[in-house]
Order: structure tokens, then C-alpha cells, then sequence
């Protein structure tokens, strides 16, 4: 069984979903919250929004996760973990490319690294998704931070976003 006390930090990642249902926007469909977390301390690096249309994260959106999260320590992990249901594809192949092994374990096995994580998630900020819906949907603005409340925001401060959204995307 895994845990995080068997790691030093930087040295394994894990990939997960960290939504239990689909997040719903009225305008651009449904989506999956991808996070990558490191395996000592489980500090979220970094974490995307994927249409559920989609097996996972695009090429791209692969490349960006992997990217934004090396920026922490400056260096990739030696180990990815990703649940054997997930379907991350993409994750995978551009992690083998950056040189960092890929294990497919079993989701119960992480639960002990993600467990509160996703119960954080659908608490703090699954409440929001109405407001979410009723908004402008999750585009990038341009200080890549999520905008969550309404259209005209996305154009202007973090003043207007909800405080989930704020506490969670907020650099």
C-alpha cells in the first residue's frame, strides 16, 4: 500500500480527477477537473478542466499540466501515478517523453493521497458550479485564473469571482 511518508517531495506525482460527477456549464458542456499532486506532501501542483467529450487531457493540455507543475521544484518527478481507470492517455505518453515512469495503479491504492482533495472539491467548490452555470463557463482570462461568476468579469479583476473559486485558483 502506498503512502506519502515513502516519498521525498518532487520524487512522484499523482494524476487524478478530483470531481466525482461531471461540472456543468449551461454554454460549453460538461467538464473533468485533472490535477497533478505531489506524493509526499499532496500539495496540488497544478490542475485542468477536460470536456468530458474527451478521454483525457489534449496533447497540449498534457504539456501544460506537465509544464505548470515542474515550475514548482524546476525539475519532473521520477514517478507518475496515474488510477488504471483513469484515461490519461495523453498525461502518460508526455510524461515517458519527459523521462518520468508511468505506474497505473489501482484507485483505492491513492485514496489515502487524494481522498481529501476530492472531498475538498465536491465541498468547497462544487457548490458554485450553479453559479458557474449561470456565468460565462470556465475560460482562461488573461491572468490565467478561472472565471466563475459572470460574463463581464473575465475582463475584469478577481474582485467578482466567488470566494471557492478565488481561495482555490488564486495564485
Amino acid at each position: 500500500m502506498l503512502h506519502p511518508n515513502q516519498f521525498q517531495v518532487n520524487e512522484a506525482w499523482i494524476a487524478f480527477q478530483l470531481n466525482d460527477v461531471p461540472i456543468r456549464t449551461e454554454t460549453d458542456g460538461d467538464f473533468n477537473c485533472i490535477a497533478l499532486m505531489d506524493a509526499a506532501s499532496c500539495f496540488i501542483l497544478t490542475s485542468a478542466f477536460v470536456s468530458i467529450n474527451e478521454p483525457g487531457p489534449s496533447k497540449i493540455e498534457a504539456r501544460r499540466l506537465l509544464k505548470q507543475a515542474r515550475s514548482h521544484k524546476q525539475a519532473m518527478p521520477k514517478t507518475l501515478f496515474v488510477p488504471s481507470r483513469h484515461p490519461a492517455d495523453h498525461l502518460a505518453l508526455e510524461a515517458e517523453r519527459q523521462k518520468v515512469t508511468v505506474v497505473r495503479v489501482p484507485f483505492d491504492q491513492l485514496l489515502l493521497f487524494i481522498g481529501e482533495a476530492r472531498e475538498g472539491f465536491s465541498v468547497r467548490l462544487l457548490p458554485t458550479m450553479p453559479r458557474l452555470a449561470a456565468g460565462c463557463g470556465p475560460r482562461r482570462v488573461p491572468a490565467k485564473r478561472w472565471c466563475c461568476v459572470r460574463p463581464e468579469c473575465c475582463s475584469r479583476s478577481a474582485t467578482h469571482w466567488s470566494p471557492a473559486f478565488r481561495a482555490v485558483w488564486s495564485a
